[in-house]
C-alpha cells in the first residue's frame, strides 16, 4: 500500500520519528458497541489511559477513503454521532474502502495490518475472533487468525469472541503458529467470561514479562503473533453458562428481525445488557480500558528493556508453563482421567457405551510406569498417544496428528525410531 493512501497524525509520526512506545487501537469494538457519546467517551478514556503510561495511543480507521492513524476529537465525534452511516472494516474491505472513499471503522485483523505497516507493535482489541460455533456447515473463521499468523505484533485482548468454539479455536491457533499466553490466568477468557474447560500453554505474571516474551520472539525472528489474553477483573465475569443463555436469547430474538448490521450490533449489545442487569456493558468497558492500560504498560516495559536477555531473573519467574496435556487429552477423546502424582501412573480410562455388546461399558486403560524419576509407556501406545502424553508435540491428541503430517520426512522418521526404540 501506498503512501498516499495513509495519513498519519503529528503525535503519532513523531514517535514513531523518536522511537517513542505507540499503541494502536481497534475502532470496531468501541464504535459499533456503543452509542454516542458513550462511544466517544470510552475512545477517549482508552487514549488517555495509554497515555498515562507515557505512550502514545493510535485510534485507526478511514475517513473518506484515507487511512488516518492517530484521531483527532473532530474524526472521534463524527465517526461517534453517525456510527448507523459508518462501515465496519476488515482486512479485505481496505481496498474497496478506499477506492469508494468510505469511512469506517477497523476490525482487528485491518488494525493488525495497517499497524504493521507503520512500525506498529502492540495492538489492544477487546477480543480476537476464531472458529465460530456450526462453522462445520456456514465456514465461518474469522481472517483474524490469518492475518496474526503472518505479521509480527503482539496483541492485548480479553480472550476469543463469544460465540466461537473455544477449543477449536486455541487449535488453529496453535497450528498457525501464534502463541497465545494468559496475563495472570490459566484459563481462557471469552469477553465476558474465563472458559474454565480450556487452558492457555502459558501465564505471564507481570507486564515485564510480557514485553521480555515478545521481545524474546522478536530477537528470534518468529514471524506470527503472540496473543496475551487478559481477563480484566475475574471477580465481576459472568458464568459460562449465565453468559450463555443470554446470547442464545439474544440471538433468537434477533432473528425474528430483519435488521442491518449496526442495527443488529446494536440490539445484540443492548438485550445483553438487560439480560445481564447490565453486567455485559460493564464488564465490555472495563475489558476495552483494561486492556489498553496492560498493552501501554507492556510498551513502556518493551521500549525501557531493550537488551532483551539482560534482564532480572524474577521476570522469568513469572512466566509459567501450564501443564496440562493429559487432562486436555481426556477432553478430546472423552476419556476419564486420574492422576495420582507427575512421576507416578498415569490411568486413562475410556467411557463408552457399547450397544451391541452385554456390557455397558469399555474400558480402555493405559498405564505409564515409572522407575528412577525415568518415565516408560506400557508397550501398546497409540503413536499418536505417545506423541501427545509424552512428547508433548501439541496441547491436543488431533493436533499432535496434524503437526506430524506437516514435519519434514526425516523428522518423522526421526520421532518414529525414538518411538520404536522405547518400546524395544
Amino acid at each position: 500500500m501506498e503512501n498516499r493512501f495513509l495519513e498519519i497524525s503529528e503525535e503519532v509520526s513523531d514517535a514513531i520519528e523518536k522511537n517513542i512506545p505507540i499503541v494502536a487501537i481497534e475502532t470496531s469494538a468501541i464504535f459499533s458497541n456503543l452509542q454516542y457519546p458513550e462511544n466517544k467517551g470510552l475512545a477517549n478514556v482508552v487514549m488517555e489511559s495509554i497515555r498515562e503510561y507515557e505512550v502514545v495511543p493510535a485510534l485507526i480507521a478511514v475517513i473518506n477513503g484515507k487511512i488516518k492513524i492517530g484521531l483527532s476529537d473532530e474524526d472521534i465525534e463524527s465517526i461517534g454521532t453517525n456510527i448507523e452511516s459508518v462501515s465496519c472494516i476488515a482486512k479485505k474491505d481496505l481496498a474497496l474502502s478506499i477506492a469508494a472513499k468510505e469511512t469506517g471503522v477497523l476490525t482487528t485483523s485491518a488494525t493488525v495490518e495497517i499497524a504493521s505497516i507503520v512500525g506498529i507493535k502492540i495492538v489492544v482489541c477487546a477480543s480476537i475472533g476464531g472458529i465460530t460455533n456450526g462453522a462445520d456447515q456456514s465456514l465461518n473463521v474469522s481472517p483474524d487468525i490469518d492475518e496474526l499468523s503472518k505479521k509480527d505484533v503482539l496483541i492485548v485482548c480479553s480472550g476469543i469472541k463469544p460465540g466461537c468454539d473455544i477449543t477449536r479455536t486455541l487449535e488453529l491457533l496453535e497450528t498457525r503458529g501464534i502463541c497465545v499466553a494468559g496475563f495472570k490466568t490459566e484459563e481462557v477468557p471469552c469477553l465476558f467470561y474465563l472458559d474454565k474447560d480450556a487452558k492457555v500453554n502459558y501465564c505471564l505474571d507481570t507486564p515485564q514479562a510480557v514485553a521480555l516474551a515478545y521481545n524474546v520472539k522478536r530477537e528470534l525472528g518468529v514471524e506470527s503473533s503472540l496473543v496475551v489474553m487478559n481477563p480484566v477483573n475475574k471477580n465481576s465475569l459472568l458464568s459460562k453458562e449465565e453468559f450463555g443463555n443470554a446470547l442464545n436469547t439474544a440471538l433468537t430474538e434477533a432473528k425474528e428481525r430483519k435488521l442491518s448490521r449496526h442495527e443488529f450490533n446494536k440490539f445484540i449489545f443492548s438485550r445483553l445488557k438487560e439480560l445481564t442487569a447490565g453486567a455485559s456493558k460493564s464488564i465490555f468497558m472495563s475489558d476495552v480500558n483494561g486492556n489498553a492500560q496492560l498493552a501501554a504498560w507492556v510498551a513502556f516495559a518493551m521500549y525501557k528493556d531493550k537488551n532483551t536477555f539482560n534482564v532480572n531473573i524474577g521476570i522469568a519467574n513469572n512466566i509459567r508453563k501450564i501443564n496440562k496435556p493429559i487432562q486436555d487429552l481426556a477432553k478430546n477423546l472423552g476419556l476419564a482421567v486420574n492422576l495420582e502424582d507427575n512421576l507416578g501412573q498415569v490411568q486413562v480410562k475410556q467411557e463408552a457405551k457399547v450397544e451391541a455388546e452385554t456390557k455397558t461399558e469399555a474400558e480402555i486403560k493405559v498405564k505409564v510406569e515409572t522407575k528412577d524419576k525415568a518415565s516408560k509407556p506400557k508397550q501398546g501406545m497409540d503413536f499418536y498417544l505417545w506423541l501427545f502424553a509424552v512428547k508433548n508435540l501439541a496441547q491436543t491428541y488431533d493436533a499432535c496428528k496434524l503437526i506430524y503430517g506437516n514435519l519434514s520426512e526425516e523428522r518423522q522418521k526421526a520421532l518414529k525410531a525414538e518411538y520404536d526404540k522405547t518400546y524395544n
